[in-house]
């Protein structure tokens, strides 16, 4: 089992959702907290440059998820749109 965190960021985020988003999202962090990593079809990817180390993963085909996996702890740090997280 995986220690969840959410940033304030993430937070606010989760506010914006459709309220479809936030069911997919609650499945992704049950699956985190369990497997600590996403299955194939989240298209997860390790993010470079300014976002070394973030975990970038698809909700569907305009929601991602940024998170970022040290140890036995996973903080969500942002969701949405990629136009509003880049």
């Amino acid at each position: 089992m995986y220690k969840i965190k959410q940033t304030t960021t993430f937070k606010k985020d989760i506010k914006q959702l459709p309220r479809t988003c936030k069911i997919e999202m609650q499945e992704v962090v049950d699956i985190l907290e369990i497997e600590g990593i996403l299955p194939d079809e989240y298209q997860t990817h390790v993010l470079t440059h300014d976002f070394s180390g973030v975990y970038d993963s698809h909700l569907d085909d305009d929601i991602i998820i940024l998170w970022r996996k040290k140890g036995k702890s996973i903080t969500l740090l942002r969701i949405g749109t990629h136009t509003d997280l880049f």
